[in-house]
């Protein structure tokens, strides 16, 4: 049976309404958690997603996944012997080629809450109060362009923002580590080992004149990899905004897998329940 799955944005997060922007609503349950050595240190963020994580990295994305249909199962007594209990992973990257090396990483929307990491017996891996973000900027990703993701309702969102008179054609992404990838009606089409994922057609707009400006934008592919083409061409005078329309998956509440597996009672009235999380 084949699966599609979104990677980004499940819709437009970026509307024009009445020649206006109308932005996405923030999701409470998605975000980019910092990193503070609890991590490598190459890792700026990690968000949990639904059947995996994403580790955002000064030049490159990676997205580690498990086949959470399969893994799912099991809670409901799927394996019938020992050997059966084993789903597949599957890990690939976005490469941000050729980026630059004096990046500015920006991070806005901080949470209310924090995280604690105690794993392993060393203290210098562990962390304390770590704070969470929904909204992350990587300044000058490329020579005067920019790079947005933010932890949107309907998903993981990005946008690259071209400044002006920056060039667009300097941004090149690169799939490592998929199975397949392909363009099909304009849609990057993503194969891993248990998922197809959906690129859907790009969208990029400009603010002229304080009206809305859509620019036609088409995914280019050599390769694994992706880059954006403007058929009717673009006004390098004014800002860019290349808006792939991308999702993962909307995310309804906990990331992570949780099982509830006992529950109880006190004297007051309140209930207490056990379960195990797979994160």
């Amino acid at each position: 049976m084949k699966i599609t799955a979104y990677i980004f944005c499940l819709v437009l997060c970026l509307k024009i309404y009445a020649q206006k922007i109308i932005t996405a609503q923030y999701n409470p349950y998605l975000k980019f958690t910092e990193n503070k050595a609890q991590w490598n240190e190459n890792i700026l963020f990690r968000a949990t997603l639904d059947g995996g994580a994403l580790f955002i990295e000064k030049d490159k994305l990676t997205f580690n996944f498990y086949d959470k249909k399969t893994f799912r199962k099991f809670h409901e007594g799927g394996a019938k012997k020992a050997e059966e209990l084993v789903f597949k992973g599957h890990a690939f990257q976005i490469n941000f080629l050729h980026a630059q090396k004096n990046i500015i990483v920006k991070k806005f929307n901080e949470g209310k809450d924090y995280e604690n990491f105690f794993k392993g017996n060393d203290p210098k891996k562990w962390a304390s109060f770590v704070k969470n973000y929904q909204r992350i900027i990587i300044e000058n990703i490329y020579t005067n362009i920019d790079y947005e993701i933010i932890a949107a309702i309907s998903g993981i969102k990005y946008n690259f923002i071209v400044h002006k008179n920056a060039n667009p054609n300097d941004i090149r992404l690169e799939y490592k580590g998929v199975n397949k990838v392909f363009i099909k009606n304009n849609e990057l089409h993503i194969k891993i080992d248990f998922e197809e994922m959906i690129e859907k057609t790009p969208y990029a707009y400009q603010m002229i004149d304080d009206k809305v400006m859509q620019v036609p934008c088409i995914f280019h592919l050599e390769k694994n990899t992706l880059s954006f083409q403007f058929p009717k061409g673009y006004n390098p005078n004014y800002d860019l905004i290349i808006d792939p329309l991308l999702v993962f998956a909307a995310q309804s509440g906990s990331a992570a897998d949780n099982f509830g597996m006992s529950g109880t009672y006190d004297m007051n009235g309140n209930f207490i329940s056990g379960s195990i999380v797979f994160n």
